[in-house]
């Protein structure tokens, strides 16, 4: 995985993790069939990360290694059918994500650290020929452990993570669509 290591199959998660990843199979079997739909997915994503967020055999010490240059992204689990990838995020103090949205659902769970997020709209400039601009929109919210949040598709979504604090900041991210090949693909980027 480019940015990253890690390998994605369920048996190299700890259990914490694979009972989240059998959560979000139930959920996405239950959409596939019918039994529940699309707007199910990003609350129950929330909720079963939420059930898993303070274990302690959560992440292992190599899953917790950040990387001196920018934020570093290990692989947790990539669904084979392609519905939907986890990754574990580690933040060196300072580091920051550019301003973006995300092409699908995507739910955060902080595990340690301080996940500064700051919010932003997205508006069509006239006089710049249409280009989008976002505008800080003063949403700015800590997220301190335990905490999870999602963001929907499109421009509503659209915000930056930083890690403001002194210590590192480790975050779990769940996005629904196959990330293992390019984990960028997921992110739209704005200039502010």
């Amino acid at each position: 995985m480019a940015g990253g290591s890690g390998s994605g199959a369920l048996d190299s998660v700890s259990p914490p993790i694979q009972a989240f990843v059998q959560t979000m199979e139930a959920v996405l079997g239950d959409v596939a069939e019918g039994r529940a739909g699309e707007a199910d997915i990003g609350p129950a994503a929330m909720n079963a990360l939420a059930e898993v967020l303070a274990a302690p055999d959560l992440l292992t010490t190599a899953q917790c290694q950040g990387a001196a240059d920018c934020y570093r992204r290990h692989l947790l689990y990539a669904d084979p059918q392609g519905r939907f990838t986890a990754l574990c995020l580690v933040w060196r103090p300072g580091q920051a994500s550019v301003v973006h949205g995300h092409t699908a659902w995507c739910t955060v769970g902080v595990v340690s650290g301080v996940a500064h997020e700051e919010r932003f709209d997205v508006v069509e400039d006239e006089d710049e020929g249409g280009v989008r601009a976002v505008h800080l929109v003063g949403r700015d919210a800590d997220h301190r452990p335990g905490a999870v949040l999602m963001t929907r598709p499109g421009p509503d979504g659209v915000h930056r993570i930083s890690n403001r604090g002194p210590d590192d900041l480790v975050s779990i991210h769940v996005y629904g669509r196959d990330l293992t090949v390019d984990p960028t693909l997921i992110n739209v980027v704005y200039d502010e």
